[in-house]
């Protein structure tokens, strides 16, 4: 079955997509910067707009590659935060 997130991708290929991904994280960063100032912003619509290119960046991507570098990620996270107890 396809998904949504691959239909995006073979309607207008690879490297749009990868460059609507990259313009949504900068939008995201800039909704982060005006709340940390304290001014109105969108962080929340930004954040969705944000994990649905992530999803299409998996369909591109090595899937299993990602879930193990996700994994010893937050296996490292945790070390942290368990010496800082």
């Amino acid at each position: 079955m396809t998904t949504v997130y691959q239909k995006a991708i073979n309607k207008w290929g690879e490297p749009l997509q990868k460059a609507m991904a990259i313009e949504e994280m900068a939008e995201l960063t800039q909704a982060i910067i005006k709340d940390l100032r304290g001014i109105t912003n969108n962080a929340e619509e930004e954040i969705a707009d944000v994990k649905i290119m992530i999803r299409q960046l998996e369909e591109m991507y090595d899937k299993e590659l990602i879930k193990e570098w996700e994994e010893s990620k937050l296996d490292r996270l945790e070390q942290m935060l368990s010496k800082e107890g």
